[in-house]
């Protein structure tokens, strides 16, 4: 690496790094962290000016930045997703919770809601068509 060759070049390698640093998720935040390991070491060898020192961390505070907004935006999607996820659920609730009391209602009002051995109606009967006994020409 060239700052541990005490490169003169090692300062504007980290400018390059940070500036074309874009990465917000995880690959981002290690390199972010790379970055800043890279700054201290710079400084610690007194290898930039503090011109290019300012210009590292100006980068540096830029992806900070963005990386708030996107956490922030992040964070307010899934609040409304949330929002709506538990807005449909409740819909649910109250649709099953009429349908019920309007299934009830009808049972109550035709008083067929029950057969004699108290379980409850299984709805329309079901006619099944008879097979043919045969007695048909086929035409032949």
């Amino acid at each position: 690496m060239l700052i541990e060759k005490k490169s003169p070049e090692a300062a504007g390698n980290v400018l390059q790094a940070a500036t074309v640093h874009n990465g917000l998720g995880p690959a981002g935040e290690r390199q972010f962290k790379d970055i800043a390991l890279r700054i201290e070491k710079l400084r610690a060898a007194n290898l930039a000016t503090p011109d290019q020192l300012a210009k590292i961390d100006a980068e540096q505070k830029r992806w900070q930045e963005e990386k708030k907004k996107k956490d922030e935006y992040d964070a307010q999607q899934k609040a409304e997703q949330e929002k709506q996820r538990k807005e449909a659920e409740q819909a649910k609730k109250k649709a099953d919770a009429e349908k019920a009391a309007a299934e009830k209602a009808s049972g109550k009002a035709t008083g067929s809601g029950t057969s004699k051995t108290g379980d409850q109606n299984p709805g329309p009967k079901v006619v099944v068509p008879r097979k043919s006994t045969g007695s048909q020409t086929t035409g032949r």
